[in-house]
Order: structure tokens, then sequence, then C-alpha cells
């Protein structure tokens, strides 16, 4: 049975999914399904699949369809599922979006189209009319930083008065500053799920915006650091909200404050793959063609990054000296 999407459903940690393959580049069912139950099991909000991290842009309309039914099929009735239904074209999300729909996920996010043609504001938002004449499941916006896709929030008020009824969520990865504040002082955070990255949640959470996202393996350590803000203990939320930012899934670990991975590399594709496979205990295998595989040494990195963070996370107290 399909769950019925509100603003409470969202409270808290949001996961996205990495999407695991095999060796071929087929889709890994096992493993995919496998990656679901760790995400219930740690007790995440929603499941947002096929995003970035999920490497969309490598996802054939084939795979992509596989993937939508898989987690429509297992994850339905257990947990609010979403789908990512970015296209290079609009009938491209629009059919996702549909099969989504059929498949019995929860709700659809969206990103603006990916073209530099189309980033002007009447035409984001001419897309996103279309996508809602075309469709009739739940929606939610996707303002992408790393698609390099901005949506002003003027903008963003636009699309969701557009068809109230049907935005249930905003998932924004810029970061907090003007733009992101000035949505939450616009009150439309008030009646929609306003999604803030892990790596910056302590001011929205402090500011009453109890919406936040993360990658599988950030899930314990960014609850802590959620139950940390909402009980006032903010000495213990910036410890946490330290190793979340050093975790960042797309962060450049050169503008960490003292990373964990050589400037030369950065967490997503192979690494990212790496990095779940050890943390989950699930192989995830290789990133989609034509993200290259990692060496052995970045391998060796990566599994060293994700055994340190399973001690970061049964470690209440965390160290001054990590600072």
């Amino acid at each position: 049975m399909r769950t019925k999407i509100d603003k409470a459903k969202f409270e808290g940690i949001a996961s996205l999914s990495i999407t695991a393959l095999s060796d071929d580049f087929t889709l890994n069912e096992k493993a995919n399904r496998d990656e679901i139950d760790w995400i219930i099991d740690k007790k995440a909000n929603s499941i947002w699949f096929r995003g970035f991290i999920g490497e969309w842009t490598q996802l054939d309309l084939n795979i992509s369809k596989q993937l939508i039914k898989l987690y429509g099929n297992h994850a339905q009735g257990r947990i609010p599922v979403g789908a990512g239904c970015h296209g290079s074209r609009p009938s491209e999300t629009i059919e996702l979006i549909n099969y989504a729909d059929k498949m019995g996920c929860d709700f659809a996010w969206v990103l603006a189209p990916p073209y530099p043609s189309s980033q002007t504001e009447s035409s984001i938002y001419a897309y996103f009319k279309m996508v809602v004449e075309n469709t009739s499941m739940p929606l939610a916006v996707y303002n992408s930083a790393a698609m390099f896709i901005y949506m002003t929030p003027r903008v963003i008020k636009n699309i969701i008065t557009m068809a109230p009824d049907r935005f249930v969520s905003i998932k924004d990865s810029y970061g907090i500053n003007s733009s992101q504040t000035e949505v939450l002082r616009s009150g439309l955070a008030d009646k929609v799920a306003y999604f803030f990255m892990a790596s910056e949640m302590i001011l929205p959470v402090s500011l009453g915006n109890p919406h936040i996202m993360c990658v599988p393996q950030q899930i314990p350590m960014a609850k802590a650091c959620f139950e940390a803000v909402q009980k006032g203990d903010f000495k213990k939320a910036l410890k946490y909200q330290h190793f979340l930012v050093q975790g960042g899934a797309l962060i450049p670990p050169c503008m960490h404050t003292k990373p964990a991975i050589p400037p030369n590399l950065v967490m997503f594709g192979g690494m990212s793959k790496v990095i779940t496979s050890e943390y989950l205990g699930i192989e995830m295998g290789p990133p989609a063609p034509p993200v290259a595989v990692c060496t052995k040494e970045e391998a060796k990195i990566a599994k060293a990054y994700a055994q340190r963070w399973k001690l970061l996370d049964l470690d209440a107290e965390v160290p001054d000296d990590e600072f």
C-alpha cells in the first residue's frame, strides 16, 4: 500500500541511495534491495533514489525503469520512497514519473531542465508546468548544486504555488546562503518539507526546519547530530557536524578542515561505491560508465575512511583533538 505523503512524514533524516551495479554494469537487484533494508533498519524517514550520487546521469532508460520498479516493489508501504525522475528532455522526465507512479513509488523528485538553453526563469517554470500537466503523483523540486542548476527562491515559490496540492517537498543542495534563508523566511517551508544536507543542519534545525538529508553511511552520525541540536546540546552537535562536513558526499576533500582523503580525490563515483560497500557491508559494484573504477590505492583509502566512520558513529563523546 502506498504511503500518503505529508510534511510530517519527512521530519528527521532522509537518505539518498547509491545505485548498486554488477560487474557487467547491469542492475544488482539483491544489493539494491539490501541497501533499502539497511536504510529502513537505520530508521531514515524516506529514501530518495536515482539522484546525482545514484548516478542518474549515467543510467540508461531501461536500467532506470528497472530501478524504479525494484524500489516501488521492495520499499512500498515500509518507508516513503522518492523516485529521481530527472531526464535529459521533458518527455523522458514525464515518462519516468508516470512509470514511477505505476510502480508504486510515493513521490517523484525532479531536477530543473539540465541544459543551458533552458535555465531562464520562464523556461524552468514552463518545464515544471509541463510536468505537472502530464503527471498525477506527488512531486518534489530538486535544486541541484551538483548539476550546477540553480533556481532562485522566487522560481521555487512560483513552481510550488503552481500546484500546491501536488508538491510535497524541496531538496536543496546549495548550502546555507541568503537564498535558502529567504525560502525559510517566506513561509514556503511551512507548507512543504524543505530539505537541507546533513553537513549544514545546525542552523535550519535550530530555526525549526527539521528536514535533513544525507547518504546512507552518514545516517547514524546525522541522527546523533539532529538529536543534539533538538536537545540544545550545541557543543556535541558542532562536533558531529564537523565530521559530517568531512564526510560530505560531494565536497572536494581539499575544502575540508582536516581532509580524510587526499585532495586529488573526490567522494563520488568509484570512491563513493567503495565507501558505501565497506560501511554497509553490501557490495555496490563499479561506478556506471564512463566513471573510472577506483585504483587499489584509492580503494584502500576509501575502505580506511569507512572504517573510521564506523568508529566515530559509536563514539558519542567525540575527542576535542579532532578539531
